[in-house]
């Protein structure tokens, strides 16, 4: 399974583990990495010119450092070109936000059967435009009890 995961996936284990989702979430994307390592790669990790740029943005350099040495571990890195452009911007239509519109298009143009997020706004648009999109959107929980890792 190709898997892509979304910047707030990645950032989950850093997040504040008091609150039971959290820690939920972050157990759930330690499986999902540790499945896709190269020691032991039952899965496949997409990453994206669209994840490295927002990681770029992230203010606190250990989270920033520990999230890129991730990336630079995926099996499958899609480049960016005009046709992701135009897919986010469709996507962008649909209501998705812009980030969260540029890894979809990734997610799909890498030919990725799963992408996972944290986001509750990034999944209900997920739910309402299914029909639309060439991948299925899920949280990382859910994605581990799917997958049976």
């Amino acid at each position: 399974m190709l898997i892509y995961l979304n910047l707030c996936c990645l950032n989950r284990p850093f997040d504040d583990q008091t609150q039971p989702r959290i820690k939920l979430e972050a157990e759930a994307v330690h499986f999902i990495l540790q499945s896709t390592s190269a020691l032991q790669p039952a899965h496949q990790l997409c990453g994206s010119h669209a994840l490295e740029i927002e990681n770029g943005q992230t203010p606190n350099e250990f989270r920033r450092n520990s999230v890129a040495a991730v990336l630079k571990q995926v099996s499958v890195r899609v480049p960016h070109d005009d046709s992701l452009d135009q897919r986010a911007v469709e996507l962008n239509r649909l209501g998705f936000q812009s980030f969260d519109a540029y890894h979809l298009a990734a997610a799909e143009a890498g030919g990725c059967d799963r992408l996972a997020t944290c986001d509750d706004q990034f999944l209900k648009a997920a739910k309402r435009n299914s029909a639309k999109l060439k991948v299925i959107v899920l949280n990382p929980i859910d994605l581990v009890d799917e997958a049976g890792f």
